[in-house]
């Protein structure tokens, strides 16, 4: 990987991190007051920023994840948004130390599997 492509995905990784921590915050806050929108808000702007700077770093697995992070929040299905964050969590831990391109599998199943419990819930009710 050249050098320029290395200092990138450190960025990357970077501001990802601390988009992630701050996230995890407004979710925490809606845990506690799904209806404040001010907080929806800035959850919401959080997870377009996670999405528009992985496709700006071609990750479209996280872009494909931060897409429905993103749909989460808008419906307030915020136990389900807290379990996707923390799956794309160990998504970028595996972007870090994976310097080859290997495709993250097991996380990617593991966020799938989220959604996969997320529609059966909803088929339920």
């Amino acid at each position: 990987m050249p050098l320029r492509d290395e200092e990138v995905r450190k960025e990357f990784l970077k501001e990802t991190r601390g988009n992630i921590k701050e996230l995890e915050l407004c979710i925490d806050k809606l845990n506690k007051k799904p209806d404040d929108l001010d907080i929806k808000k800035i959850a919401l702007r959080l997870t377009h920023t996670l999405e528009g700077d992985a496709l700006m770093a071609k990750r479209y697995d996280l872009a494909y994840f931060a897409s429905k992070l993103t749909r989460l929040v808008e419906s307030n299905e915020i136990e389900y948004a807290k379990s996707m964050l923390d799956s794309i969590e160990n998504l970028l831990k595996e972007i870090k130390t994976n310097k080859k391109g290997r495709e993250p599998k097991k996380i990617i199943d593991k966020l799938r599997e989220t959604e996969d419990k997320k529609r059966e819930k909803v088929r339920k009710e």
